[in-house]
């Protein structure tokens, strides 16, 4: 960490060996993909350990981004994610069609943080690999006049995007531009509803879930599952389930 406050104006440590750079103004003495070999190379002379190094506009992105640098070696180690397009090979892979789950990665461990979401993107999208049927891709971000209306959100960003007729094999949900608690500020012409007992209702609902005794949810998610996700390759839950230890024999 003290390698890397030597190298930004500000850092922000996010765990023992992870932290989020300030680039502001970075790109004013040197491109951004070169800033961050830079970063690699400091790091390994004078600490001697392997970086990853993601930048992209927001932190989930940038998790993203870093997240991609582990799984495609034609980053270089650094990934530089930017809604422009795919002008860096990081930036290609990240704009992949593959790339949500990666994600959800990135967004899993940002919500342990209690932190809030101000924008959701939809995608959804038919497979590229599917012979003569017809191809459709397509996302809408839909910005939150209040940080808990996901579910409404989505719904929204779905009505958006959604083209019937088409087989689609793959969609998904992405919470981008994360706020801490109390640090929220709607736009001036949002139209505010708030709920005053929302945030009770959820903190309710979270602890009947986490309790083991049993599950609520929204009715919005639907009564009734006429899917199942695949878990074919789900990991043990063995610290959580006592069914799910190992039997020695």
């Amino acid at each position: 960490m003290q390698v890397l406050e030597m190298l930004a104006p500000a850092v922000e440590v996010y765990s023992i060996d992870e932290a989020f750079l300030d680039l502001s103004g970075i790109t004013n003495v040197v491109a951004l993909e070169q800033f961050g070999q830079q970063i690699k190379a400091t790091t390994a002379q004078w600490v001697g350990i392997t970086v990853g190094v993601g930048m992209a506009p927001t932190k989930t992105l940038a998790k993203l981004a870093n997240y991609a640098t582990k799984k495609w070696p034609a980053t270089g180690g650094v990934g530089h994610w930017s809604p422009a397009g795919p002008a860096t090979a990081g930036n290609e892979y990240l704009h992949s069609a593959g790339s949500g789950r990666y994600v959800a990665h990135a967004a899993e461990k940002l919500r342990q943080e209690q932190q809030y979401c101000r924008v959701v993107l939809v995608f959804m999208r038919t497979s590229p690999f599917a012979g003569n049927e017809l191809k459709y891709s397509h996302h809408a971000s839909v910005t939150l006049p209040l940080p808990r209306d996901i579910v409404a959100a989505v719904i929204k960003g779905l009505d958006l995007i959604w083209r019937p007729g088409y087989h689609y094999q793959k969609a998904g949900v992405m919470l981008l531009d994360f706020w801490p608690p109390g640090t929220y500020q709607p736009e001036l012409f949002d139209s505010i509803n708030e709920r005053p007992k929302s945030q009770k209702l959820m903190q309710a609902m979270d602890a009947i879930n986490h309790s083991g005794r049993g599950r609520v949810f929204l009715a919005a998610e639907g009564i009734t599952q006429e899917w199942q996700m695949k878990r074919a390759r789900l990991s043990p839950a063995y610290t959580t389930r006592i069914k799910k230890l190992p039997v020695v024999r």
